[in-house]
């Protein structure tokens, strides 16, 4: 992908409909479990801004759980209080390292 989060996302999506095509389903409405893993896309926020990635994260989130069968992950391994805050929002499940619980200070 491109340093952006568009090209994260757009990324992603080719990604997912290379897979769907090379695997044989009977049932083309019916789709094979994909797991996406975002790692530290907070980063980018140096080339593009902060903003950019909260609504990254507002975006892809929601729009990648309604596709069903697409688990996404997020790792940030140093996020802000404030992305830290808006990721365990909109996961499912949020599990933070011991480490990062001074964000709570």
């Amino acid at each position: 992908s491109g340093p952006s989060y568009a090209g994260l996302h757009s990324a992603s999506s080719e990604a997912f409909n290379v897979l769907r095509q090379k695997t044989s389903i009977p049932n083309d409405n019916v789709r094979q479990p994909v797991l996406v893993v975002y790692e530290d896309c907070s980063a980018l926020a140096d080339l593009e801004s902060s903003e950019q990635y909260r609504v990254f994260v507002r975006h892809v989130m929601p729009s990648e759980r309604m596709w069903g069968g697409m688990f996404t992950l997020f790792i940030e391994t140093s996020p802000s209080k404030a992305d830290w805050s808006l990721l365990a929002a909109y996961a499912n499940v949020a599990v933070r390292a011991k480490s990062l619980e001074k964000l709570d200070a």
